[in-house]
């Protein structure tokens, strides 16, 4: 009777570490689907470009389109303008669309600027809307055949 106890205990012993390793298996199973997701992430060419500290965009995306079309323009363009160029129909979901994907790297300070509104711009280029006036600005040119006099008065 103790040779049939003695193989009893080494089968339940046996069975103790195939469950052990069955958990392990599980666990690791779990660790390489996370790494997977991981992959898809990052781009093919192995290469990790962080794009929220140094502000650049990954070649080939709709936002390094956009900023190839700016750059040929030389000036800043409004989104329907945007949206053509890429070669998309100018719809309402795909201004938004793409409003909202510039609107993120313009609140982050990146690669994009926004000075009006549905207008985009790069930070990089020179902003020729400028807001300040005309040294000129308010004064009247009088006719050389009109004097002071003759001009109307609001008394």
């Amino acid at each position: 009777m103790d040779a049939r106890r003695d193989i009893e205990k080494r089968i339940e012993k046996e069975r103790q570490i195939i469950a052990g390793l069955q958990s392990q298996i599980k666990h690791s199973e779990s660790f390489i689907l996370g790494l997977q997701e991981a992959l898809k992430v990052l781009p093919k060419d192995g290469t990790i470009k962080s794009s929220r500290r140094s502000g650049t965009i990954r070649e080939g995306s709709d936002m390094a389109k956009i900023r190839e079309l700016i750059k040929q323009t030389g000036r800043p363009m409004r989104i329907s303008e945007i949206v053509t160029g890429l070669g998309r129909p100018d719809t309402k979901s795909n201004r938004m669309s793409i409003s909202g994907s510039l609107g993120r790297y313009v609140r982050k300070g990146f690669v994009f600027s926004r000075p009006g509104a549905n207008i985009f711009s790069l930070i990089d280029m020179k902003d020729n809307t400028s807001n300040e006036l005309p040294p000129d600005f308010g004064a009247e040119e009088i006719p050389a055949n009109q004097s002071d006099d003759d001009l109307p008065c609001s008394r």
